[in-house]
């Protein structure tokens, strides 16, 4: 109709005003342990693999903290630089990595941690000893 405001597109205009927003620079801060999943699976008596209460409980204090920090809507091919802050030296940091991962999918921060929706850049950042420790992911 005439002199009517076209509602579709007002609404198609907001959705990627909030993409931009999404989009742009945002910091995530997650504090306390990282761990590495890949090397903290235990075989059960009956042969399966499970991860300890301890591991669970920290994977799961990560993704909360995620949660509070997450955008509108989850990111597709994000770059992304990711900065662990560890007590000691021993840890494996691609293992880190792909916790890190998993919980940032369980919170909605990504879509998914797989090529097809997660192919952008991710820098490591050379890992810093700290009293604390965090992880530091920046989307860029």
């Amino acid at each position: 109709m005439k002199g009517m405001p076209d509602i579709t597109s007002a609404v198609a205009d907001r959705w990627k005003e909030r993409q931009r927003e999404d989009l742009g620079p945002r910091t995530i801060i997650l504090e306390g342990t990282c761990p590495s999943k890949k090397n903290l699976y235990r075989r059960a008596k009956n042969g399966r693999m499970y991860l300890s209460a301890d591991v669970k409980a920290q994977l799961d204090s990560l993704s909360w903290q995620a949660l509070t920090q997450r955008p509108r809507h989850p990111l597709i091919h994000p770059n992304m630089e990711v900065e662990f802050h560890v007590a000691s030296e021993r840890g494996d940091r691609d293992g880190k990595l792909a916790s890190l991962l998993d919980c940032l999918q369980q919170a909605e921060i990504i879509k998914n941690d797989n090529i097809k929706q997660f192919n952008g850049t991710v820098t490591i950042l050379p890992a810093k000893l700290a009293v604390r420790e965090k992880v530091i992911i920046r989307i860029l």
